[in-house]
């Protein structure tokens, strides 16, 4: 015995065809990096967790990774 409650319906969304590509990253943002103090207010917020030390040491040692990239190291 079908539910009666239920009816069959047609779908209201209607498919679009992807856009172009996405832009470039240095036309959507001003810059590609953190800066130092912007670092230091993540990893002071990343301690406040169970694992903060760790959390804040992955902070920095991603800074400072990314850091030896743009200073050509």
């Amino acid at each position: 015995m079908p539910k009666r409650h239920l009816r069959l319906v047609s779908p209201a969304a209607v498919n679009r065809t992807v856009g172009s590509r996405r832009l470039a990253n240095r036309d959507l943002r001003t810059r590609e990096y953190l800066t130092e103090a912007e670092v230091e207010r993540l990893m002071k917020v990343a301690t406040r967790n169970r694992w903060g030390h760790r959390d804040s040491t992955m902070v920095l040692v991603a800074y400072r990774h990314n850091a030896a990239d743009f200073s050509g190291h």
